[in-house]
């Protein structure tokens, strides 16, 4: 899974005088926001197990439609 920016408790902290702000996401990701942890998940989860066996090597982008 190549999962795109993921939001942790300390994002708000980096962000303040960073140009990565909300803004910047509403531009630049088709979601406008950053992921939470459980939508990674939610992507993986479906890859574990016998009805993925058949996708080796496969990429699953899981990042909101980053451009």
């Amino acid at each position: 899974v190549a999962p795109g920016n993921v939001y942790t408790p300390g994002l708000p902290m980096y962000e303040q005088g960073h140009e990565f702000n909300e803004e910047y996401w509403r531009h630049h990701v088709a979601a406008g926001r950053w992921a939470m942890p459980e939508e990674i998940a939610a992507a993986i989860l479906p890859l574990c197990g016998s009805p993925a066996a058949f996708m080796p090597g496969a990429i699953v982008r899981a990042d909101g439609g980053a451009r």
